[in-house]
């Protein structure tokens, strides 16, 4: 019986080792997971007010000086 015995640590410790192993290989993907997401939802602008901040740049369509020429085909 102590041959028995001895035959199945080793197997307890393979088993717990890759227990250990798996759990450590799911908290790195969910960590990967978790930072892309987290890096593709931060380009979106959200508010729960309807109002951002920011810096406004006015544009506009009349120029000062005269037209020389227009670069453009039909």
């Amino acid at each position: 019986m102590a041959e028995i015995v001895s035959e199945k640590k080793p197997i307890r410790k393979r088993r717990r080792f890759a227990r250990v192993l798996l759990a450590l290989v799911t908290l790195v993907a969910l960590a990967a997971g978790g930072f892309f997401l987290w890096r593709y939802l931060s380009t979106y602008e959200s508010t729960d007010d309807a109002q951002v901040d920011g810096h406004i740049d006015a544009i506009s369509a009349r120029i000062s000086g005269q037209v020389i020429e227009v670069l453009a085909e039909d």
